[in-house]
């Protein structure tokens, strides 16, 4: 007992210095925004390159000193600490896909972090996070742009390409969990299913098996919402949405595919630096004649840029007219990845930057 009682003022001991050093770094982020504040009128209190580089570096410090905490609990523990300190130069405003209980909340909540002055505003679509952002009314919005299973999302990626003053500041990678959530107690007595689109589809298989009536709605907050007032009726949503609606969690990882993850965008007014390991998003239009496509990507080819994907979409001014959204390695700012785009705005006839960003681990 005596070992184990010096064990435990040890921790003691290491949380007080802990807690020292939070303060100290808290207090110098207050005298950075101070900083910021006198050398421009609209200063740009999230730099996402800069907080990227932060968990990177922790990450191979982390590896080189064989701490027993993995790499995604020191990212957890860390983007704690940062969005603490960040909310302290200026408070937030952050639109995600609502009601409460979406995993765009969730992902909200974990890529900026909850606190006192950090606010986050729950939008009834995607359309709406879009004009709350060039607006200005909000700091950043968080949209769902794909999904491993299912693919894109379609109003998201039409989303991007209409904006006009906003940018896409960072991407944000999260594990997916479905669950089945109602207020009854048994899967028996369920007659209707409230769900999205993209979680029905990459809930196929299970679903398959009930002979349910089967409702659409916005978003799994949503879904769950309903759920919620309804007898006989059920969502699919997150664990987590049960406690935060009352209901049931009937049965869990009911997904098609075990490493289910969404990736999310955050968007904002301002431009991103780079971080040393990023991608860039354009999307174009091109000429209308053979091997167009071909060509356009050469141009990259050539220049030794790497395209990670690639996702052609109607062109809504134009019948039978499609524009292409692609992702690229390397910040606009690069000099191979700024010749390789010049060339490429040479030949297309429309070419619009969507945004240079880190890249993101998935969490």
């Amino acid at each position: 007992m005596d070992q184990l009682q010096k064990l435990r003022q040890r921790i003691d001991h290491i949380d007080e210095e802990i807690l020292e050093l939070l303060g100290k770094r808290a207090n110098t982020v207050i005298e950075v925004g101070e900083y910021k504040a006198k050398q421009t009128p609209n200063p740009v209190y999230m730099r996402h390159e800069r907080e990227a580089q932060i968990l990177d570096k922790i990450a191979q410090q982390a590896t080189h000193s064989n701490t027993p905490i993995n790499t995604n609990d020191l990212h957890n523990i860390y983007r704690a600490i940062i969005g603490s300190c960040r909310a302290l130069e200026s408070p937030m405003q952050i639109a995600y896909l609502g009601p409460a209980g979406t995993y765009s909340e969730m992902a909200a909540h974990k890529y900026f972090c909850q606190s006192q002055n950090t606010n986050f505003l729950p939008q009834p679509t995607i359309n709406c996070i879009f004009s709350e952002v060039e607006s200005g009314r909000v700091s950043y919005g968080i949209i769902p742009i794909e999904n491993s299973y299912e693919g894109f999302v379609s109003n998201s990626t039409d989303g991007l390409i209409a904006m006009k003053k906003s940018s896409i500041c960072a991407e944000f990678k999260m594990l997916i969990e479905h669950a089945f959530l109602s207020k009854e107690t048994s899967i028996k007595n369920i007659k209707k299913l409230y769900t999205h689109p993209q979680t029905y589809a990459q809930c196929s298989k299970w679903i398959e098996q009930f002979q349910w009536q089967i409702q659409f709605v916005e978003s799994n907050g949503l879904a769950a919402k309903l759920a919620s007032e309804e007898v006989q009726s059920s969502a699919i949503a997150s664990p987590q949405t049960a406690q935060q609606y009352g209901l049931n969690e009937l049965q869990r990882n009911i997904q098609n595919q075990s490493n289910n993850t969404t990736r999310f965008l955050i968007i904002g007014n301002h431009t991103v630096q780079p971080s040393g390991n990023d991608a860039t998003t354009l999307v174009f239009a091109l000429k209308n004649e053979s091997g167009a496509l071909q060509k356009a990507l050469k141009i990259l080819a050539d220049k030794h840029i790497n395209m990670s994907q690639i996702l052609s979409r109607p062109a809504r001014s134009c019948e039978w007219e499609y524009l292409f959204l692609i992702d690229i390695s390397g910040h606009q700012q690069d000099k191979t990845v700024a010749e390789g785009i010049q060339q490429l705005k040479n030949y297309v006839p429309m070419l619009k930057i969507l945004g240079s960003y880190p890249i993101s681990q998935i969490t």
